[in-house]
């Protein structure tokens, strides 16, 4: 059998790394092969059922996995991809996601205060300015001035 606990992982530590395991269980005897995709990227030195991975650039970054077991096709072989997880680093405030505080956050923000867009995690973590857990107009009253410092 084959399981995933995927997850989203969110953090704005900077540089820190963290794992990501495949909680991947096959109890036959035909060889498991993992292959980590990060970005759509197959990372060639990651065999194993975890992966590690820094957290240094700004941004939502996505992780999958798919696992092979067995070599013989249509015979077999059975392949399962795990769920995608999902990372990365933001600056508070930066939901434009570009790297830097500025005057596009504030539009952006308030587009999603009025309803025009979605935020995704990373984003949501970003905008929250007063860690209250809810994005709404003291958040784009603190950018505003942190962007007047």
């Amino acid at each position: 059998n084959y399981t995933t606990a995927g997850t989203r992982i969110s953090s704005n530590s900077e540089n820190a790394a963290f794992t990501v395991s495949a909680a991947a269980n096959y109890s036959g005897t035909d060889a498991v092969k993992y292959q980590w995709y990060v970005d759509g990227a197959l990372i060639e030195n990651e065999t194993g059922a975890n992966i590690t991975l820094d957290n240094s650039t700004v941004g939502s970054h996505t992780v999958r996995l798919v696992v092979t077991v067995g070599d013989i096709p249509y015979f077999n072989t059975k392949f399962f991809e795990s769920e995608t997880y999902t990372y990365g680093k933001y600056i508070s405030g930066n939901v434009s996601m570009n790297g830097e505080l500025g005057a596009e956050d504030l539009t952006v923000l308030r587009k999603n205060i009025l309803g025009v867009n979605s935020f995704d995690e990373l984003q949501k973590l970003a905008a929250d300015m007063n860690n209250d857990k809810e994005i709404d107009i003291r958040d784009l009253i603190s950018l505003k001035k942190a962007l007047a410092k």
